[in-house]
């Protein structure tokens, strides 16, 4: 494989740091789409924007991949874009194509006439000049924000704006309090969560501002059970 795509991602459990990383690619004779598994390390201190992009270059170089990497795939989090901004490499709007050059006609070729070329004095430079000139920086590919997160957000964002609205924000604030206390009393007691698997035959799921659609999943799990008679009755 020639040209692959890696994806990022940086997470806190436990009051310790993560960074997942994986290797994207597509075969050569199937032209399947093919994925591995290349990181799920500790990252010590702050994962601040300099230590993401430290991490994620010491990844693509332990694998041999530092090369053949196009494009680096993360969520919209502040210290992701500032490592590519800060080292990541421009992205292309076309990529250079070398055009195939037709075969001269020896017959029409024209010699060009020699100019004898004059020499020229040695260059000195100067130590402290080589020193200060800017070294390229670009350690990291071109970045690419994950578009499930990009519409996440904006979903979000659309939610927010609705609850300008009086009469949505009295009802939303009023039936989101319900739903709330459902789920604090499955995470804050044991005995509320047996009692909920109990007589639901699941869990229910508990937003997770960290987790992508669980707000929406949360919701869905409460309205199927709003429609169900029997756990209606329990718990309503």
């Amino acid at each position: 494989m020639d040209y692959v795509g890696t994806t990022a991602d940086c997470w806190t459990a436990h009051h310790k740091a993560y960074l997942g990383m994986t290797l994207h690619w597509i075969n050569k004779e199937t032209r399947a789409r093919e994925h591995a598994v290349l990181a799920c390390r500790r990252l010590r201190g702050s994962h601040t924007f300099d230590i993401l992009a430290d991490a994620m270059t010491d990844t693509h170089s332990k694998f041999g991949v530092q090369d053949k990497v196009r494009r680096t795939t993360t969520d919209n989090a502040s210290n992701f874009s500032k490592a590519f901004t800060q080292f990541g490499k421009a992205a292309a709007s076309l990529p250079e194509v070398e055009v195939p050059r037709e075969p001269a006609d020896p017959e029409l070729e024209v010699p060009e006439p020699f100019v004898e070329e004059a020499e020229e004095d040695p260059e000195y430079l100067a130590v402290e000049n080589v020193l200060d000139e800017e070294v390229d920086a670009s350690i990291l590919p071109v970045h690419m924000r994950c578009a499930a997160h990009t519409l996440n957000l904006v979903a979000t964002s659309d939610a927010d704006k609705a609850l300008e609205d009086d009469t949505f924000q009295t009802a939303a604030n009023s039936a989101m309090k319900k739903a709330r206390q459902l789920w604090n009393a499955q995470s804050r007691s044991v005995g509320n969560a047996d009692l909920i698997l109990e007589e639901l035959k699941r869990r229910l799921v508990v937003p997770n501002a960290t987790r992508w659609n669980s707000i929406y999943d949360a919701i869905v799990v409460l309205n199927s059970i709003i429609g169900d008679e029997k756990t209606r009755q329990v718990f309503f």
